[in-house]
């Protein structure tokens, strides 16, 4: 972009070389996703006193070109929050051009023509990224564990905080509880307490926490700071199909807040908190953010899963350059598509399959040669002692390997 100065001798230029009459547009951007609808009419009321500026000092401009900055309400929450928005699209609309025709009509100069490039207002919507659940890991054993006859009192402690809750404030027995497991883990440290007894001492703290949450109501202020503390702590990990740098970078990088929502069993109660990780071995491969009726949460409330009855996740709002932006880390490649078409009658057909990387694509990628690789293991094979029958049923296996997605099946 120009600065005022820059203008000024882009303008002196054009003269000098008898052009000026070819200056027909300016255009400017704010930046992306911006929330609060001031700043846009702050921004166009700038951008029209130059174009009012230009047309009087004689450059006959006849657009104006606003650039992007329409933001996409992700989180539904139209407020000004990085990731949603306090207007609506006529609103924005109606700020742009009740800004310029206000500017335009008082100076007495023409109204020009506006273009936007709302880059990701236009494309967030149209894309759905889906993924199946692989595992579910719980910090919570079912049932409570017992501790037996031992005489360790910070061990005795946290057993006696499981029966406490109808006799201290729950605030008291968090703030005990949290001393005693310190108390154990330093002693861990020092080599004082055995792997068993650590082990069971978080569990009895995993438990207190999961009585704790169970008495607290995340609307009131004053349980608040200790509900998100628990939530986030005591919450399930699922492990789903994905690489969140491949198919939701913008997650890792920028702290993106994406909608995620089971696509089927919606009837069902919500009772199992949990957090979502990738498949990658990177311990940034988490979704850290979401979001229900309270606001932004640190976990996601979904229906207890049955992986006879498994349900498959939705990841929406991800059409705004998420897999063009998707990297190959770890070596997991681009994931399957489909276009999902809609006719008149609001039936719906699904075309254009493209098949995601195989692992020869992503060892292909990286610069390794299959084919020459493929040959290294047909020789090496001839080398073991055994049939030529099992030789080739190995080559197989190896090559059903290379041929398969990088992705669980």
């Amino acid at each position: 972009g120009l600065s005022t100065t820059q203008i000024l001798e882009l303008l002196k230029l054009l003269r000098e070389n008898e052009l000026l009459d070819c200056l027909h547009l300016i255009h400017c951007h704010q930046g992306s996703q911006i929330a609060n609808v001031k700043d846009i009419e702050h921004y166009i009321n700038e951008l029209a006193q130059v174009y009012v500026q230009l047309y009087k000092m004689g450059v006959n401009i006849q657009i104006i070109d606003t650039g992007g900055g329409l933001a996409v309400d992700y989180e539904g929450s139209r407020t000004r929050s990085f990731n949603s928005t306090n207007y609506s699209l006529g609103e924005y609309a109606h700020t742009i051009l009740s800004k310029v025709k206000l500017l335009a009509e008082k100076n007495d100069v023409p109204l020009p023509q506006i273009y936007t490039e709302s880059g990701r207002a236009t494309t967030a919507h149209h894309a759905v990224f889906v993924t199946n659940i692989v595992e579910i890991e719980s910090v919570v054993g079912e049932e409570v564990p017992d501790i037996g006859k031992t005489k360790d009192e910070d061990l005795v402690e946290l057993d006696d905080m499981l029966d406490s809750f109808d006799k201290l404030p729950i605030n008291e027995i968090y703030s005990s509880s949290v001393i005693a497991i310190e108390s154990l883990h330093n002693r861990f440290s020092a080599g004082d307490l055995s792997l068993e007894k650590r082990a069971l001492a978080e569990q009895l703290f995993s438990h207190i926490k999961l009585e704790i949450i169970k008495r607290l109501n995340p609307v009131k202020r004053s349980h608040r700071e200790l509900y998100d503390i628990l939530d986030e702590d005591l919450a399930k990990k699922i492990i789903a199909n994905f690489s969140l740098f491949q198919s939701m970078p913008d997650s890792w990088a920028i702290s993106q807040l994406f909608p995620v929502i089971p696509l089927s069993q919606l009837n069902n109660e919500p009772v199992l908190r949990a957090v979502i990780e990738d498949i990658t071995c990177d311990s940034d491969g988490i979704i850290t953010n979401y979001m229900d009726h309270q606001g932004n949460e640190p976990s996601l409330k979904l229906p207890a899963y049955n992986p006879k009855k498994p349900y498959l996740l939705g990841v929406f709002l991800v059409g705004a350059y998420q897999e063009i932006m998707g990297n190959m880390h770890n070596l997991f490649g681009r994931v399957t598509t489909v276009d999902v078409c809609l006719d008149g009658k609001g039936r719906f057909e699904v075309e254009n399959v493209h098949d995601g990387f195989a692992n020869s694509d992503s060892l292909e990628h990286v610069g390794y040669d299959v084919i020459e690789m493929l040959d290294c293991f047909k020789k090496s094979l001839t080398t073991l002692k055994t049939s030529k029958a099992e030789q080739i049923s190995l080559f197989n296996q190896i090559k059903e390997i290379f041929d398969a997605h990088t992705y669980l099946r």
